[in-house]
């Protein structure tokens, strides 16, 4: 009790001098007038519980307004504004990739500014391209230690209209940053070699998952087992965030706590409660999870609160264990103050504390009242327990995540309880499958086939939940008022229970006569091994009909794919060959729609096609080189610096992959009556243009039997009078309108001759540029009624399908 309170004390002068201003002199009055309480409540003999809460107030109190030490170098914030700078520092963290870039925190060491080098201190959080001189260096590209001096503007980060990027930074330390500067490598190997070797192993075991499994079950995955949600595709993480599973994601306080629970629950039910020896496998479960994930500060600081809490039931002192991680949460928010308003912590700290006096009532109620031995082997006990630690954990956090997000969802509940049962298998078969990928990448892509079953359930259940209409619901203004009183009332209502200790049903599980726990053991077999059986039944049959579903059906099929600004095109012949030509500018949407596409089981593209090296067609383009085996690359090489063609160019050096430079009047048999024709360019292409790289993208002419595509890059009218010029092949059923519909392509003349039936405009919404222009839908309209002039931004991914002489169109939205 006495531990509780003083703990409770001291954060609450914490939160009281942070917010409401408190001065050295104020913070040492409140300490004096604890002494003196102390000493007139000895003098009459009543308890000091009082004094020593004041005592721990003023002393939380004090340590707020204790002066940080201004000494030392500049901070790298004042350099904020001040034009371009060069910065030295050493990357401090495991860089992210965030579509074509990557994101990494620079730990600086010294600032140049107008040819003069000065120390400096602090962090800089830098979004950067991979420069041509690195281009060749394996993913990651950009590593832990590396020390690199980064060029450009150091600014403040913004502040957006629905969520504070910069109070976000902020809490971790981080008042700068730098978006695409120059970036030139001047040393590695400069951090710890402890967390250097970590995160090396979590890059390849990461490099494992890649190598066998597609999107977005790869993402899912290294978002679970590694904690590296820069890969989810945004749709999928919108989904996600809005059928309240988020935190199923992300390996934070609340991740850690629900994990804690789960593995409470599996290893008491799989070893038995017998000399505490089951919770060693929840212990190592949680910190080899934040070991995985790169020992963020948020993680290492739930893992310590969740080892307080094992320890407390380890003791068999459950009643000290609400006390202890309130101490725990003291002693760390002393240690660093801003911790208090920092949203992981309170997640993290609401999270451990409702499983330490919430999980073992709700699984009484769940399960019944009667506890008897051998309950930890029954499957469902362990079911309970794992629901039990659920709602605990989603109860206790409930507040925060209104008062924060102003968001909740109404179907999180549902949503994570059919979701967290296959947590671990998922993570299990996430594993099994990362390390045998470091010895066998062949035997790593059978243990993937149980991982992509499970990964594939997590979603389709995330995704059933986000399509119900309402589920996700603003609350507004959720004050801390109504925090307060939220948890007002969910303290009165645990001091209402009865008084058996809520933990000590850790030791010997409840299952009552009755409870829900006995009645589905009555329907469940008892039997282990017809589980075992039922799952490899399971993953059989999802294996044969997804091999079904992946057989070709006689068609050629193309897919102008919604990858945002830019253009992606996926094709499948009548055979099964497949094709893709540019990638868009964000990996992680055109690896999705290639998952989605491509059988996981084979990993192979017949053709690669990059029409020109601009981002927005060939950023995409790397990576599906890079997770793909491609035969055949086919381009038009050009001399154009720039650091995403260069990594493009790494990636064909870099792989068997044979190389053909587009030059027109080409003819390639892509199937039987599947021919692609490349129309341009000539052997010398157009220069001096308005736009020499986009005009020298490959155009080409996919037809099949009767049906035809003409595929334009981003030619502008220039070549659009050259084609019409040499009276060059363009006719064609569908036309790829050039350059994502602007106003510089489609020449009136150039789009009556083409004489399309469809045209489909790639183009993000809502785009910086106004594509598409009005000129060129009004061209288009002319010739075309409204439902025949298609955007990828208004109608999604557009299919069309050819039997040779019929055209089947399909879209998106």
């Amino acid at each position: 009790m006495i531990l509780a309170v003083v703990a409770v004390s001291g954060m609450a002068g914490l939160f009281l001098a942070s917010h409401f201003g408190a001065t050295l002199l104020s913070a040492a009055l409140f300490l004096a007038s604890a002494g003196l309480l102390a000493v007139l409540l000895r003098g009459r003999g009543l308890a000091l519980l009082p004094a020593v809460a004041l005592a721990a107030l003023s002393l939380g109190m004090l340590r707020a307004a204790w002066p940080a030490d201004p000494g030392g170098p500049l901070p790298v914030q004042v350099y904020n504004g001040t034009g371009d700078i060069r910065i030295e520092g050493v990357i401090s963290s495991d860089p992210e990739p965030t579509g074509a870039s990557w994101r990494f925190p620079l730990s600086v060491r010294r600032v140049q500014q107008q040819e003069q080098w000065s120390d400096s201190r602090g962090d800089l959080l830098v979004v950067a391209k991979v420069p041509p001189s690195l281009a060749g260096r394996s993913r990651p590209h950009f590593r832990y230690g590396d020390r690199l001096i980064v060029s450009g503007r150091a600014e403040e980060p913004p502040a957006f209209e629905d969520f504070d990027y910069r109070d976000y930074l902020a809490r971790q330390g981080v008042f700068s940053t730098m978006i695409h500067p120059g970036v030139e490598l001047v040393g590695e190997g400069e951090g710890d070699w402890l967390k250097g070797g970590i995160l090396s192993l979590r890059n390849r075991l990461s490099g494992s998952l890649e190598g066998a499994l597609p999107e977005p079950q790869n993402a899912m995955a290294q978002a679970l087992l590694l904690g590296r949600r820069s890969a989810m595709p945004p749709e999928l993480t919108r989904a996600f965030r809005d059928a309240g599973a988020s935190h199923i994601l992300a390996i934070s306080g609340l991740h850690v706590g629900v994990l804690l629970g789960i593995s409470v629950a599996f290893s008491r039910w799989l070893l038995g409660a017998r000399r505490q020896l089951y919770l060693l496998i929840p212990l190592f479960s949680i910190w080899g999870y934040a070991a995985l994930s790169g020992m963020s500060p948020s993680v290492q600081r739930a893992a310590v609160m969740g080892s307080v809490y094992l320890l407390g039931v380890a003791l068999g002192r459950q009643n000290s264990v609400a006390p202890a991680l309130a101490a725990a949460a003291a002693a760390m928010t002393a240690l660093q103050p801003s911790l208090l308003s920092d949203v992981s912590f309170q997640l993290s700290f609401a999270a451990m504390t409702g499983l330490a006096l919430l999980a073992a009532p709700i699984e009484r109620m769940l399960t019944g009242l009667r506890a008897g031995p051998g309950d930890e082997a029954r499957p469902a006990g362990a079911l309970g327990s794992s629901i039990a630690s659920t709602l605990a954990a989603t109860i206790a956090t409930l507040p925060l995540v209104a008062f924060h997000f102003q968001q909740v969802s109404l179907v999180g509940l549902p949503t994570t309880l059919l979701a967290l049962p296959a947590l671990p298998p998922i993570l299990g078969a996430g594993l099994t499958t990362a390390v045998l990928g470091l010895a066998s990448p062949a035997a790593a892509e059978v243990a993937g086939w149980a991982a992509w079953l499970l990964l594939s359930y997590l979603r389709l259940v995330v995704e059933v939940f986000d399509a119900i209409p309402g589920g996700a619901v603003t609350v507004g203004s959720f004050g801390a008022a109504m925090v307060a009183a939220y948890y007002g009332v969910l303290l009165g209502a645990i001091a209402a229970l009865p008084r058996r200790s809520a933990l000590r049903s850790l030791a010997r599980p409840a299952v009552g006569a009755g409870g829900l726990s006995e009645r589905i053991e009555a329907w469940l077999p008892g039997r282990r091994v017809f589980w075992a059986m039922a799952l490899l039944g399971l993953l059989a049959s999802a294996s044969v009909w997804t091999a079904a579903v992946s057989k070709p059906d006689g068609r050629l099929h193309v897919a102008f794919l919604d990858v945002g600004q830019g253009d992606a095109i996926f094709v499948v012949t009548p055979g099964g060959r497949r094709m893709l030509i540019d990638g868009g500018a964000d990996p992680r949407r055109l690896l999705s729609h290639l998952g989605e596409r491509v059988p996981f089981w084979d990993d192979s593209l017949d053709v690669v096609v990059l029409t020109h090296p601009h981002a927005d067609h060939v950023a995409g383009l790397v990576q599906a080189l890079e997770r793909y085996d491609a035969g055949l690359a086919l381009e038009r090489r050009v001399d154009f610096p720039s650091p995403d063609y260069a990594l493009w160019r790494a990636a064909l050096e870099g792989r068997d992959v044979d190389v053909l430079q587009a030059v027109e009047g080409q003819r390639l048999v892509l199937d039987e009556g599947v021919t692609l024709e490349v129309v341009y360019p000539p052997e010398a292409m157009l220069t001096g243009t308005t736009s020499d790289v986009n005009n020298a993208s490959v155009v080409m002419r996919l037809a099949y039997g009767e049906t035809s595509f003409l595929l334009t890059g981003d030619i502008h009218w220039d070549v659009e009078s050259y084609i019409l010029r040499h009276g060059l092949p363009i006719r064609s059923d569908v036309l790829k309108v050039a350059h994502q519909g602007s106003r510089t392509s489609s020449l009136p003349a150039f789009v009556r001759e083409a004489a399309p039936r469809v045209a489909v405009i790639s183009v993000g919404a809502d785009n910086q540029f106004g594509h598409p222009h009005p000129e060129t839908l009004d061209t288009l309209g002319a010739l075309l009624p409204p439902g025949r002039i298609l955007t990828t931004a208004r109608n999604g991914t557009v299919e069309f399908a050819s039997d040779g002489s019929r055209l089947w169109m399909q879209t998106e939205r």
